[in-house]
């Protein structure tokens, strides 16, 4: 493609693009797609960006500061909470099943203390949820959460419901994240996008059993097999409970897995 401003008749870029207001709303991708779609003229990024700059609306060059980093200093001081959702999982002869996946992580150590995928985002099974995992790992002085529901909800007087008032039984102080702030609650949403990135994009469920099944793995090698080098190349389990890490080999790298007999044979004849 050559050029756009080759292209152009001379201004037409800022009658297309006609206000300064307008254009501050807009990424030039948007644009660009726009005046191709409607057969207006070949645009480049390129030429946005040029007339971004001339109508003095250019997009920031400075990166967005990230927030404050913080860590407790010992487990169990503080967990995060969240739900991601909702996903769908396509049941051959049912159609698609909609569900969430809520998690629970350790702020010290990044341990997952609980992963579970629901078929719905109500209050009693994430209530259930919670007990059993207090049961298993204890409980926290502090857990945090964003400020959607089911974790927020309140009578008029301000007087905690659910999700608060069972923490207050327990005693556990219920921090909450400010408004646009997700690092605050950063280290759930790292955990996240690593399981994104290494489970849902990766792998099709075909049944809620599956899902659970392939959950419940990862959360195990993410835990006791996975080294975080935010740890210090440490994996979470030696951080939150002093549990060794005595992998060798890919055994329990689930995408190099299978590449464990060719390096075992190819240890032995080195």
């Amino acid at each position: 493609m050559s050029r756009v401003s080759q292209d152009l008749p001379q201004g037409s870029g800022a009658r297309v693009l006609s206000t300064a207001d307008d254009l501050t709303k807009i990424r030039d991708r948007v644009w660009r797609n726009f005046v191709s779609a409607y057969k207006i003229y070949r645009v480049s990024a390129k030429h946005i960006d040029l007339v971004f700059r001339q109508l003095g609306c250019s997009r920031g060059s400075v990166p967005t500061q990230p927030g404050p980093r913080y860590e407790r200093s010992l487990p169990n001081e503080l967990w995060h909470i969240d739900i991601k959702g909702p996903f769908f999982i396509n049941i051959e002869g049912a159609g698609y099943l909609k569900t969430w996946i809520v998690g629970l992580v350790d702020d010290h150590s990044r341990f997952v203390l609980g992963l579970r995928i629901h078929t719905d985002a109500k209050l009693a099974p994430l209530l259930q949820w919670l007990d059993d995992c207090f049961e298993i790992w204890g409980q926290p002085i502090e857990l945090m959460s964003d400020n959607g529901s089911p974790f927020v909800r309140f009578l008029p007087g301000l007087l905690p419901t659910g999700f608060g008032h069972r923490l207050a039984e327990r005693r556990i102080r219920h921090l909450r994240t400010q408004i646009s702030t997700p690092w605050t609650n950063g280290k759930i949403e790292a955990f996240w996008a690593v399981l994104q990135r290494e489970v849902l994009d990766r792998q099709r469920f075909g049944s809620l059993a599956e899902a659970e099944t392939a959950l419940a793995r990862f959360a195990e090698y993410y835990n006791y097999h996975r080294l975080s080098g935010v740890l210090g190349w440490l994996t979470p389990a030696e951080r939150y409970d002093g549990t060794p890490f005595t992998d060798r080999g890919f055994e329990n790298i689930p995408t190099l897995s299978h590449l464990q007999d060719w390096l075992a044979a190819t240890m032995t004849a080195a």
